[in-house]
């Protein structure tokens, strides 16, 4: 006993708080009591063809509660543990809530009215709108706040809510900081100011030098009750953070699907499965979950995702990529389903 007091000692309190964090997420084993620790082998999924590396089981990787939340950690706790646990989480590519995430950044709270006030002459679309809109041309001035309050059943939207029930039943309005390069989500002092922004809201527990990337891949999703983006999968290849600015949104969120070998790739700039894909094929969520405000949910690469806005009023989420830290375990872990 008094040699499991003397070791417990010699934890510098930052390193107790990053194990505490990060053993939350499966990261780490239990902090040491008496010097005996015994770690069982993971689980491995059986390979996806001879030759395929093995890989880990979902639920013991990325932890949580299968059909309700992923781990969760608090701010403070990743504040406290310094950068390394959070460098650790997200290049692990694991999924987490992460509570009072937009605490001192400079858009924390902002609602959609807010929005429209400080950027009048920003210009948005709304999403789903392939017969009226079919170049996805931002036509919705920010300014004409009447979106706020807009609930407007995107195309095919019967046939996703047949497909799945939980489907997001209308449309929300998206303004994709990311496209600044085309020149139409507003004029040049528009992009200047919400640069600036974007970069005085990244994270304390994330690398600063994230804002420039961070503010290249920028959207904003925004909409009244009842919107939401349908299940989908990104082609990037870095991590998403969605941080809810005000509001409430429900996620529903799921790994890669395992391709059997000669399933095929997907072609060169084809975006895998993309809206309707999940739904026709059945797909089963991972995790179901409420982000609430100032909460951000983080996820790796390839995750199928979907989104639906559960406040009263209108929700602002933004949701970026970050290049810092690159998911290498995650990939590592996955590789046999995301090379495909």
């Amino acid at each position: 006993a008094a040699r499991g007091r003397v070791e417990k000692q010699t934890w510098s309190r930052r390193r107790l708080g990053s194990l505490a964090v990060l053993a939350v997420a499966g990261l780490a084993p239990p902090l040491p009591a008496n010097g005996d620790q015994q770690q069982s082998s993971p689980r491995k999924l059986k390979p996806l063809c001879e030759g395929c590396l093995e890989e880990p089981v979902e639920v013991d990787y990325f932890g949580g509660t299968v059909g309700a939340e992923p781990p969760r950690v608090q701010w403070a706790d990743l504040a406290d543990a310094g950068r390394e646990a959070f460098e650790q989480l997200a290049g692990a590519g694991k999924v987490l809530i992460i509570e009072n995430a937009s605490m001192g950044g400079a858009m924390a709270g902002w609602s959609c009215e807010r929005l429209a006030k400080e950027f009048p002459e920003a210009r948005m679309r709304r999403e789903y709108d392939w017969v009226t809109n079919p170049d996805d041309r931002n036509l919705q001035p920010m300014g004409q706040s009447s979106w706020v309050n807009e609930k407007t059943s995107g195309e095919e939207s019967k046939d996703r809510l047949r497909q799945d029930k939980k489907a997001p039943p209308f449309a929300p309005f998206y303004w994709g900081v990311r496209e600044h390069r085309n020149g139409d989500i507003g004029n040049k002092k528009v992009v200047k100011r919400i640069r600036e922004l974007i970069a005085a809201s990244v994270p304390r527990f994330m690398d600063a030098q994230n804002d420039k990337s961070m503010f290249d891949n920028a959207e904003f999703w925004l909409g009244a009750k009842g919107t939401g983006a349908r299940a989908h999968m990104d082609s990037h290849c870095i991590s998403t953070l969605s941080v809810v600015l005000s509001g409430e949104r429900r996620w529903r969120v799921g790994p890669v699907p395992r391709m059997p070998k000669g399933a095929g790739r997907s072609k060169d700039g084809e975006v895998f499965f993309d809206d309707g894909v999940a739904y026709k094929l059945g797909w089963e969520p991972m995790f179901e979950f409420t982000v609430r405000e100032g909460e951000a949910v983080l996820f790796p690469p390839g995750w199928i995702h979907e989104t639906l806005n559960t406040a009263d009023g209108c929700t602002v989420a933004l949701t970026t990529q970050f290049n810092l830290p690159t998911p290498v375990r995650y990939y590592r872990s996955y590789y046999g389903r995301l090379r495909r």
